[in-house]
């Protein structure tokens, strides 16, 4: 018996500005909210965590095409940042 349906999930590269707030405001979630991690005031305003890093960075992420935030996007549930090496 299967619990999950591939079709429920997709990942692949953020395609937009949109898509990496998305990420970042997951990952503000997850790590300060969840684990208790230190970001700028300007940060916590915005509720994202994001850092020097991510304008270097590819943004993976995992969507939920079965849940729907408020609006009609399909929810960002995982991601995570791929930097190569000569960065």
């Amino acid at each position: 018996m299967s619990l999950t349906n591939i079709d429920q999930f997709e990942v692949r590269l953020a395609e937009s500005r949109h898509e990496i707030f998305a990420a970042q405001m997951l990952r503000y979630q997850v790590f300060v909210e969840e684990f208790g991690a230190q970001v700028s005031q300007k940060n916590r305003t915005a509720s994202v965590e994001k850092d020097k890093f991510d304008r270097y960075c590819d943004h993976l992420i995992l969507i939920d095409k079965w849940s729907k935030t408020c609006s009609a996007n399909p929810r960002i549930v995982g991601t995570m940042r791929l930097m190569d090496s000569e960065a």
